[in-house]
């Protein structure tokens, strides 16, 4: 979960020698991050593991999970099983975002995903990419502008 989402399209990135830290899998050694990190990111360097992007935690896990989920269940031990989920598993693939930026480097004010202040790039399941402000992302079970925790998960709606 997390950044964790960036090892499994490495290989189609064409950067190899990157290792996970033993024992904290959101670092690695050797990672170069290509695409992976914004020039307009003044922090994902030094912060985020060289990765700007963030993938939702509803394209690999049950609406129902979804639902019962909190935010530390994200960054800690969760008990609830990864399932495959597929595009069309999205109800409004044009209103539900799939990768998006951890900090909104192209505002004012930056800020993570979970501050309802700032605006951030998010990829849609439809694959369009908007520039949306947080106000414009509903809230999530968290209910914090959290793509992660989208109310009914893949199911559901994260753009008004």
């Amino acid at each position: 979960m997390g950044r964790r989402w960036r090892w499994v399209v490495q290989p189609y990135l064409a950067f190899s020698g990157a290792e996970v830290v033993a024992g904290n899998p959101n670092l690695s050694t050797n990672f170069s991050p290509g695409v992976l990190i914004c020039p307009s990111d003044p922090t994902a360097a030094t912060n985020y593991d060289s990765t700007s992007y963030g993938y939702t935690a509803s394209c690999y896990f049950s609406d129902a999970s979804i639902n019962a989920m909190t935010l530390s269940s994200l960054y800690q031990s969760n008990p609830l099983p990864c399932v495959s989920r597929k595009g069309p598993d999205a109800r409004f693939p044009a209103q539900k975002g799939m990768a998006a930026e951890w900090l909104s480097a192209h505002a004012k004010v930056q800020v993570g995903w979970w501050d309802w202040r700032g605006e951030r790039l998010y990829m849609l399941v439809d694959g369009h990419v908007s520039n949306l402000t947080a106000a414009r992302i509903r809230p999530a079970v968290d209910a914090f502008p959290d793509i992660n925790l989208t109310v009914d998960g893949l199911s559901g709606r994260d753009v008004e």
